[in-house]
C-alpha cells in the first residue's frame, strides 16, 4: 500500500511538473530554428505535452480519483476537435491541415495536444490553491518577458531579438498574451488569501498594463479597456448586495453590448467615422482579407477548407487591393485576422458553431454556482471577462501557440469552477479502475508518437537553418536534402524558404564563382526543384512553390542550360492561369521574358498587372523598368506621368528607375526584383 501511494504521488508530481513547465512557454525560443519566436514554442509544447500525457495515463491507472472530469465544456471541446480532424481529412490539403507550418503551427496536431492539456488540467488541478499557483507562476513568467521588453528599449538584449514584441517577435502576439497575466493578477488580487500575493498582483498588474499600452497592439488595448467595463458590470451582478446594484450591473452590461454591436455594424459602413479610424490605425488590408475569407466560406460552407489552409483561399480569391498602399503594401496572408472568419474558413459553419459553443458552455459552467446556488463571488466575473476580452481582441487579430495554450487553460479553469469556490464540495471519489492495457499500450505507442510529432519536426527545423549555414559542400548538400524532405511539419514553407535562399545567393554571385562549383550548385538547384515539384503536384497547388520553381528554372537556364527558359515560362504561365487576379506570377513571368529579350511581351505582362490594380506600387515600378529596356520614350513618359499621379509618395523611386544609366549592368538585379 505504501509503495502504491508513493507511485501515485510520484506520477502526480510528474504530471503537475509537466503542466507547470507549459506555463514557461512564453519564454521559450531558440535562434537556431526557423521562425524562432513561434516554432520553438510549438516544439516545446508538443515535447512537454507528450511526456505529460504518458505520465497522466499511468496516473489514472494507479489513482482512479484522477480520471477525466466530464462536463459540457470538455464535451464541447471534444466535438470541436472532432470537427477539426474531420475538416482536416476532407480539406483542400490534409497535410497542411494536420501539420501546419513553423510560422503558425496551429493545425490539428497542436489541437490534439491542447485538448489533452485541457483534460489533464481539469483532472490534476482540483483545488482553489492549485489554480492560484497556476495563475501566480504564469504572472512570474510574464514579468520576465516584460523585463526583456523593457531592457530591449535601452538596447540591452537580455533575450534574443526582444526589441519587437519581446519573446514573441510580434507586438500583436505579445499584446494578446499580456491579456492573460493581466487578468490573472486581477484574480490573485481579489482571491488570494495571503496579503503578499495581493500586493504582488497589484504591482504586476500595473506593469503589464503599462507594457500593453507601450506596444503596437491596438486590438488588445481596446479589448482591455472594454474588459474593465465588463468586469465592473459583472462584479455588480455577482456581488451586488442590493437590487439596485445588480440592476446597475445589468444596465452597464446591456450598454456595453449595444456599444459593441454599434462598433461592429459601423465597421462595415463605408463612410462611418469608426471605419475610417480603423483604417487609419491599420489599413484596408483587414477588409480585403475578410472579403477573401467570406468568398472562401461561401465556396466550402459546412466543413471549410481545413485548418491553416487560408493561404489557398488567398490564392483563389486574391484581392487586388493587396500590395497597394491602401492595404499597407502587404501581399501574403495566412490568416483572416478574425477568429470567427478563421474558424469558419478552417472548419466551416459547423466548426464555427461549436467554437462559439465553447465560450457559451464555459461561461454557463462558471456561473452555475452563482445562479443555481445563489452564491456570491467575483471568480465568475473575472474568468468570464478574461474569456470575452480574448474573444473580442481576436476579432481583428490572430492566434499563436501561446495564446491558444492559455485559452485552453482558462477553459479548464472555468470547467473546474466547483474547485474555485471555497465552500464547494470536493470532487466525488472514483473507484472505476482503468484497464492495465491502456497505460501499457500508451507506453508502446509513445516512442513512435514522440519520434514523429516531436523529434522529426525539431530535426527538420534545425536542418533548415544548418542547410543555409556555411559548411563543407558535401555536408551542406546532405543537410539540404534532409531539410527539404524531412518531417511533414511546415514542409511546403520550408522548401520555399530553402529554394529561395539558394536562388538568391546564386543569383547575385559572380558567374565565375558559380562555375567553380558548378556540379554542386546544379545539384542543389535540382534538389530544390524536385522538392517544389512534389509540393505543386499535391491537389491544391501552392503559389509560393510555383514562384520558387520558376525562379530556379530561370537561374539554371542562365547559368547552365538555356533550354530551361521554356520550363520557367511553362511553370509560370500555369501559375498565372491558376491565379488570374494575382500580379505575383505575372511579374515573375515578365522577368523570364525580359531575360530572353522578349521585352514587348514583358511589357504586355506588366501592363496586365497594372490593370488588376493601378494602385500597386511595385506594378508601376516594374512596368517602368520594362519600358526602359524597351526604349519606347513616348510610352515611358506616359507611364511615368501615370505612376506619379497614382503613387505621389514614391516619386523619388520612380525618378531613380527612369534615370538608370547602364541598363545592362543592373539587369540581373532587376530580374530578381520581379520575384516576391
Amino acid at each position: 500500500m505504501i509503495q502504491t501511494e508513493r507511485e501515485k504521488n510520484f506520477l502526480l508530481r510528474a504530471v503537475q511538473t509537466g503542466m507547470g513547465l507549459l506555463l514557461f512557454t512564453p519564454l521559450i525560443f531558440w535562434s537556431g530554428f526557423v521562425y524562432p519566436h513561434s516554432s520553438t514554442k510549438t516544439h516545446f509544447v508538443l515535447f512537454v505535452a507528450e511526456l505529460t500525457v504518458l505520465a497522466f495515463v499511468w496516473l489514472i491507472w494507479k489513482d482512479p480519483r484522477r480520471l477525466l472530469r466530464w462536463n459540457s465544456v470538455g464535451k464541447t471541446l471534444l466535438v470541436f476537435l472532432f470537427v477539426l480532424l474531420w475538416s482536416s481529412l476532407i480539406g483542400v490539403d490534409p497535410l497542411v491541415s494536420f501539420w501546419s507550418d513553423f510560422a503558425r503551427s496551429t493545425g490539428s496536431l497542436l489541437w490534439l495536444h491542447l485538448v489533452a492539456i485541457f483534460f489533464i488540467a481539469t483532472s490534476v488541478f482540483q483545488t482553489r490553491a492549485a489554480w492560484e499557483q497556476v495563475f501566480f507562476i504564469s504572472t512570474l513568467v510574464a514579468l520576465v518577458v516584460t523585463v526583456a521588453h523593457f531592457l530591449s528599449l535601452f538596447g540591452i538584449e537580455f533575450l534574443y531579438d526582444a526589441s519587437f514584441g519581446a519573446t514573441f517577435g510580434n507586438s500583436t502576439f505579445f499584446g494578446t498574451y499580456l491579456l492573460f497575466p493581466i487578468f490573472f493578477c486581477v484574480y490573485l488580487f481579489t482571491q488570494a488569501r495571503k496579503p503578499f500575493l495581493r500586493w504582488y498582483a497589484a504591482v504586476a498588474f500595473l506593469i503589464f498594463v503599462s507594457v500593453l499600452f507601450s506596444i503596437d497592439a491596438n486590438a488588445a488595448q481596446m479589448s482591455f479597456l472594454g474588459g474593465l467595463v465588463l468586469l465592473a458590470s459583472l462584479l455588480l451582478i455577482s456581488l451586488g448586495a442590493s437590487h439596485r446594484q445588480r440592476t446597475t450591473g445589468y444596465a452597464m452590461l446591456g450598454s456595453l453590448l449595444i456599444a459593441f454591436l454599434f462598433v461592429g455594424f459601423s465597421l462595415f459602413q463605408p463612410q462611418s467615422a469608426i471605419r475610417q479610424y480603423f483604417i487609419e490605425q491599420t489599413s484596408n488590408a483587414r477588409f480585403a482579407v475578410w472579403d477573401m475569407a467570406w468568398q472562401g466560406i461561401k465556396e466550402r460552407p459546412w466543413l471549410g477548407w481545413g485548418p491553416d489552409n487560408f493561404g489557398f483561399v488567398e490564392q483563389d480569391y486574391y484581392h487586388p487591393c493587396l500590395g497597394s498602399p491602401a492595404c499597407g503594401g502587404e501581399i501574403w496572408f495566412d490568416s483572416a485576422h478574425n477568429a470567427l472568419l478563421d474558424v469558419a474558413v478552417d472548419s466551416g459553419v459547423i466548426g464555427l458553431l461549436v467554437y462559439l459553443a465553447l465560450f457559451i458552455t464555459a461561461i454557463v459552467q462558471v456561473w452555475r454556482p452563482i445562479v443555481a446556488r445563489k452564491q456570491r463571488g467575483a471568480i465568475p466575473a473575472i474568468l468570464t471577462t478574461m474569456l470575452v476580452v480574448y474573444f473580442v481582441q481576436n476579432l481583428t487579430s490572430v492566434d499563436g501557440v501561446t495564446s491558444l495554450l492559455f485559452f485552453v487553460l482558462v477553459l479548464a479553469a472555468m470547467s473546474s469552477s466547483d474547485s474555485l469556490f471555497p465552500h464547494e464540495k470536493d470532487f466525488p471519489v472514483r473507484t472505476t479502475r482503468t484497464p492495465g492495457i491502456v497505460p501499457a499500450l500508451a507506453t508502446v505507442l509513445f516512442p513512435f508518437a514522440f519520434l514523429f510529432f516531436v523529434i522529426q519536426p525539431v530535426k527538420a527545423n534545425r536542418l533548415t537553418t544548418e542547410a543555409i549555414a556555411p559548411q563543407v559542400v558535401d555536408d551542406h548538400l546532405r543537410a539540404y536534402e534532409r531539410a527539404l524532405n524531412g518531417s511533414a511539419m511546415g514542409i511546403d514553407r520550408r522548401r520555399y524558404f530553402l529554394a529561395s535562399g539558394t536562388a538568391d545567393i546564386l543569383w547575385v554571385s559572380p558567374r565565375e564563382s558559380v562555375m567553380g562549383v558548378a556540379s554542386y550548385a546544379r545539384r542543389e538547384i535540382q534538389l530544390a526543384e524536385n522538392a517544389l515539384l512534389d509540393t505543386i503536384n499535391r491537389p491544391h497547388r501552392d503559389l509560393r512553390s510555383y514562384l520558387g520553381l520558376g525562379k530556379l528554372y530561370q537561374l539554371e537556364a542562365r547559368l547552365f542550360d538555356a533550354s530551361l527558359f521554356q520550363k520557367a515560362e511553362g511553370i509560370l504561365k500555369e501559375a498565372v492561369e491558376l491565379n488570374a487576379s494575382n500580379p505575383l506570377p505575372i511579374w515573375a513571368l515578365a522577368s523570364v521574358y525580359l531575360e530572353q529579350g522578349r521585352v514587348e511581351e514583358a511589357a504586355g505582362l506588366t501592363e496586365a498587372a497594372l490593370a488588376l490594380n493601378p494602385d500597386v506600387t511595385k506594378s508601376h515600378l516594374l512596368n517602368l523598368v520594362i519600358l526602359r529596356y524597351l526604349g519606347d520614350v513616348q510610352r515611358l513618359e506616359q507611364a511615368v506621368e501615370r505612376a506619379k499621379e497614382a503613387q505621389p509618395a514614391f516619386v523619388t523611386k520612380i525618378d531613380e528607375v527612369v534615370s538608370m544609366k547602364d541598363l545592362e549592368a543592373v539587369k540581373v538585379d532587376w530580374l530578381q526584383q520581379f520575384y516576391p
